[in-house]
């Protein structure tokens, strides 16, 4: 199932349902009002939610064109709470098409994880049940992470299938590896030492591949992550280079 946040004026946006090639969108709103509220009671909503997804698939449930450039990150103001994620990571969580600051930094891209509540020291299955939502994280030198379009919950990201991440650098390609992250390993490690409460942001480390690549002050962005079968999971997360008043002119 994949979950975005549509821009209404509203700070959290409108929750919709997206298809699983991400063309079509369902409005959620009778089940939550936003994805945060979704969240707050996910036993029930979660539910909900899937049954729309199941409908958008066969053709049974209305639709409107999805287009990824009017969504907001899946969850604007959210905050993290945990390790490994910085606490300062999401503290002004940009969209998608956020700008690249001037100088040539260093890509930090992987996956941040929602989750329910999680006690202290869990084991492999609790921790991978906790897992509500999967979504794609890219950041650039100190900037704040930028989320992707599209939040997808666990079983569009298959642990035992590594997706595939993508970057291209002015819409050439520049990188591409193996997105091999377990969720389970991931969620552990924070709660290793203490519990987690429901609706925290877990950010996975940086893939190292994708470290390596530098972004320089006038070079436009494009970070995806692909299935196996090569469908985007959650969309494309786009910087655009900043234009200098005096480049304007």
């Amino acid at each position: 199932m994949k979950l975005a946040s549509l821009r209404d004026g509203s700070p959290e946006g409108r929750l919709v349902v997206v298809s699983g090639d991400l063309t079509r969108a369902s409005d959620a709103r009778h089940v939550a009002p936003s994805l945060r509220a979704a969240l707050d009671d996910w036993e029930r909503a979660g539910r909900e939610l899937a049954l729309i997804a199941r409908g958008i698939e066969v053709g049974v449930q209305p639709v409107e064109r999805f287009h990824e450039r009017e969504a907001l990150a899946p969850l604007p103001a959210a905050l993290p709470v945990g390790a490994p994620s910085p606490r300062d990571a999401f503290a002004d969580p940009r969209g998608r098409r956020a700008p690249i600051s001037a100088a040539t930094e260093r890509l930090r891209a992987s996956i941040a994880l929602v989750t329910g509540a999680v006690a202290a020291a869990p084991d492999r299955d609790t921790a991978r049940a906790a897992v509500r939502l999967v979504m794609l994280a890219a950041g650039i030198g100190g900037d704040a992470v930028a989320l992707s379009p599209v939040a997808a919950t666990p079983d569009d990201f298959d642990d035992a299938a590594p997706a595939r991440l993508r970057v291209l650098l002015d819409g050439a390609l520049a990188a591409e590896g193996a997105a091999d992250i377990d969720l389970a390993a991931l969620v552990a490690a924070a709660a290793r030492a203490a519990p987690i409460p429901s609706g925290a942001i877990l950010l996975a480390d940086p893939l190292a591949f994708a470290g390596a690549i530098d972004i320089g002050p006038r070079v436009s962005l494009t970070v995806e992550m692909r299935d196996p079968r090569g469908r985007s999971i959650f969309g494309a997360i786009e910087r655009r280079p900043e234009i200098e008043a005096s480049d304007a002119r």
